[in-house]
């Protein structure tokens, strides 16, 4: 449920940033919510084998992104004639596009998976080193969490969203009552923090985003957890449209973008908004398919 509900905030996001909607930064929580589940999930894991751990990744993230790219790079200079250079190519093979500042317009979005990359490098590093010394590793990384926001924050936000990642696998190496209080209280207090915000701009400005969206990321989840928690009292499964979505979930984040903000921007075909948007949606759906089955056949 909180993949499936943080997709549709990237992708309504991207949306409102091309209709120029300030609400488009605060939608773009479902990026921070990625990040923490998927720290989350690798902290619940009981055990991390780490050759299995890369093989995985490698099938399931790398593969379909470097095909994605290499379709959508190929599409841009052969069918559209756009020019894309060498150095472009080449960061986004080695998926370092994240840490460059002429990245490929329509691919921006791919800085994502630059930060992920990162992630899974120290993933099993930070849990060998929670399971030796708890306490002294959570300390250390705070006070690289305060370094890194005072100092390299400033021009390097990627920083920020490496170190919620390793907040998420704390939260999911922790007895799980401690992450549900932590999720209970941020909910009151993102409520305060928004109610005290001038406006929605806020969310645009350096001093606030990134705090708004730690605690908003947190306390969504939370909330989450406790409806999903409520609704499966009264329904034995979820519905399939929701399992779909969430198998499609990645394939659909790396697909969406090209078609509302890149050079293959669908939205502004006709004076009619909404059919632009039904557009994206629909290309956004078959894409995802399409790449979904050819990483199935390459990974055979």
């Amino acid at each position: 449920y909180a993949r499936v509900l943080a997709m549709f905030f990237i992708v309504a996001c991207h949306i409102l940033q091309a209709f120029e909607s300030d609400w488009a930064f605060v939608l773009n929580v479902g990026v921070q919510m990625f990040f923490l589940i998927s720290g989350f999930l690798y902290g619940r894991k009981d055990k991390l084998e780490v050759g299995q751990f890369f093989k995985s990744r490698l099938g399931k993230v790398y593969l379909p992104y470097v095909l994605y790219t290499a379709i959508a790079v190929a599409t841009m200079c052969l069918v559209l004639g756009l020019s894309v250079t060498w150095k472009q190519i080449l960061c986004y093979l080695f998926n370092i596009q994240g840490f460059i500042k002429n990245p490929i317009a329509g691919l921006n979005h791919l800085w994502f998976l630059s930060v992920l990359m990162v992630g899974y490098l120290l993933t099993p590093i930070v849990r060998k080193a929670l399971n030796r010394n708890r306490f002294v590793t959570i300390a250390c990384l705070i006070v690289i969490s305060l370094i890194e926001y005072l100092w390299l924050q400033k021009k390097y936000a990627m920083f920020t969203w490496i170190m919620l990642y390793l907040l998420g696998i704390i939260f999911g190496s922790a007895d799980f009552k401690y992450a549900k209080r932590i999720g209970a209280l941020s909910i009151p207090a993102t409520t305060i923090l928004l109610l005290l915000l001038p406006s929605v701009s806020s969310f645009t400005l350096p001093k606030y985003s990134v705090w708004l969206h730690v605690f908003l990321a947190i306390s969504v989840l939370a909330v989450i957890y406790m409806a999903t928690n409520l609704f499966l009292k009264y329904y034995d499964s979820e519905p399939r449209w929701i399992e779909w979505v969430d198998k499609h979930s990645y394939e659909i984040y790396l697909t969406h973008h090209l078609y509302i903000l890149g050079p293959c921007s669908l939205l502004f075909l006709s004076d009619c908004k909404i059919l632009g948007v039904v557009l994206v949606i629909l290309c956004t759906i078959a894409s995802s398919i399409v790449l979904k089955q050819l990483s199935k056949i390459f990974i055979k």
